[in-house]
């Protein structure tokens, strides 16, 4: 089955419905002993980096922009 990343709550019934597993990135971040490298979210840069290296393996992801926090991935810049 393949597996769709998700960065926040989306209603799993809408992934399952799709044949698809939801597999929630963010829970990976407290075992995973790392730190951003950088100045985006601390969450969001680690799962980031995660998924460029393939640390996380997923088919897709889904983010839900709904802070500020993911608009640095949208921009390409940093927060000040």
């Amino acid at each position: 089955m393949k597996k769709i990343g998700i960065t926040a709550l989306v209603p799993p019934e809408l992934i399952f419905a799709c044949g698809k597993e939801p597999f929630d990135v963010n829970n990976v971040i407290p075992a995973s002993r790392k730190y951003p490298g950088n100045k985006l979210c601390a969450w969001t840069a680690i799962w980031k980096e995660m998924l460029v290296k393939k640390e996380i393996e997923v088919d897709s992801l889904v983010v839900v922009a709904e802070a500020t926090a993911i608009m640095p991935l949208w921009t390409g810049r940093r927060q000040q």
